[in-house]
């Protein structure tokens, strides 16, 4: 598939060249020509394509993907970090992503804020059977499932025989579509309602109040994940996964 792509990109990039010494405007042709400069070692035009193409609204796991890449080898963790995790939430079945995750992670220092466990457990249990599918596809499986559900209720009321026949397999497919929808409500809330936010700071005082002269909580270290509970005048209220609410320099934490 990303052959595929390319080759496409390479076609639109021929019909329609460009100057190599800045970004092109076209979306998919900003990504080719950052593609372009990635294989020659150039990650500082590579960046300033693929941030072209986002800034023209493209969401992409690939662009993603590649821009977290970019990011990786200019050393800097926390920024590959978000784009590998934007990623994750349009191609979570790439299993270069999945590595690349790991690796970047590697690179981070010092002890790390870790979710509790409990019903964090829970939900990645109930979600794993469907860790290969972004959002839209569970959906899509869950819509899936249902309308599968429905015509086998309405062969049962039409030809009652087939009850017997088709019990187990209706049962089993009413379970799945119930899970499929308990893993979309479960996703929806974390990628789509709470917003979580990578550290991109190296460092950064986290702040009992949203002022310079307020007490530090805490402090926060490039890579750290964590919930972003709002915005006001240049700082960002952050949640620990420990639950330690806190205020922080806006710039020091990007949403994902």
């Amino acid at each position: 598939m990303k052959k595929v792509l390319m080759l496409l990109m390479l076609l639109v990039s021929a019909a329609f060249p460009v100057s190599a010494d800045e970004p092109v405007k076209d979306e998919n042709r900003s990504f080719y020509t950052g593609n372009v400069y990635y294989e020659k070692k150039d990650y500082v035009k590579a960046l300033q394509n693929y941030r072209a193409a986002l800034d023209m609204g493209i969401e992409s796991g690939n662009l993603y993907y590649n821009t977290g890449n970019a990011y990786l080898k200019m050393g800097k963790i926390g920024y590959a970090i978000l784009f590998y995790e934007k990623a994750m939430r349009l191609i979570p079945q790439d299993g270069d992503l999945k590595s690349n995750i790991v690796y970047a992670k590697a690179f981070l220092s010092g002890a790390r804020i870790i979710e509790p466990s409990g019903l964090s457990f829970i939900a990645a249990l109930i979600k794993s059977p469907f860790g290969d599918l972004n959002l839209n596809a569970v959906a899509i499986a869950a819509i899936a499932l249902y309308l599968v559900s429905v015509v086998m209720a309405i062969l049962f009321l039409i030809t009652p025989f087939l009850v017997k026949r088709l019990r187990v397999l209706f049962v089993l497919t009413v379970f799945a579509f119930v899970w499929s929808g308990l893993v979309f409500g479960i996703r929806y809330y974390e990628e789509e309602i709470l917003k979580k936010g990578v550290v991109v700071a190296k460092t950064a005082e986290a702040k009992y109040e949203p002022v310079e002269s307020s007490t530090t909580y805490y402090k926060i270290q490039e890579g750290d994940e964590v919930t972003v509970l709002g915005t006001r005048e240049g700082w960002r209220h952050i949640r620990r996964p420990d639950g330690k609410s806190a205020w922080v320099n806006e710039a020091a934490v990007e949403e994902i």
